[in-house]
């Protein structure tokens, strides 16, 4: 990209992911209020990221309350009224799983791109 091309913040915007949860569809994104919250719960952005890896390998009950946050965090931007203690709620053995699945594909969408991922869609565009 050279210093005169306008970078179109829009295009790269991710959305998030949909998700139905305590009956309601909610849309979970990690945005900077989202990345606060894990900053603070684990100690950095990508600790939560080996949370949620080492989660994947198998959900253990001192897994819980991480599983928790990490949920409060992805909708907390979008959702300013909810909390974790409803989020437990909603939280079952049965659907944490489904829920640690699209936790990850949020997280991993909500990184900044890298510099071959720019380039590469700036190449597609031109």
């Amino acid at each position: 990209m050279n210093k005169n091309e306008i970078l179109d913040i829009n295009d790269m915007d991710y959305m998030g992911e949909t998700i139905k949860l305590g009956g309601k569809k909610r849309i979970l994104l990690y945005g900077m209020g989202g990345m606060a919250v894990l900053a603070k719960a684990h100690g950095s952005v990508m600790k939560s990221f080996e949370v949620m890896d080492n989660m994947a390998k198998g959900i253990t009950l001192e897994d819980l309350d991480a599983l928790v946050t990490l949920v409060y965090a992805g909708l907390c931007d979008m959702d300013e009224e909810i909390t974790e203690a409803e989020i437990r709620k909603m939280i079952t053995f049965r659907n944490m799983h489904k829920i640690l699945t699209v936790l990850t594909r949020c997280f991993v969408e909500s990184l900044p791109e890298t510099k071959d991922e720019v380039s590469s869609a700036t190449e597609k565009k031109n």
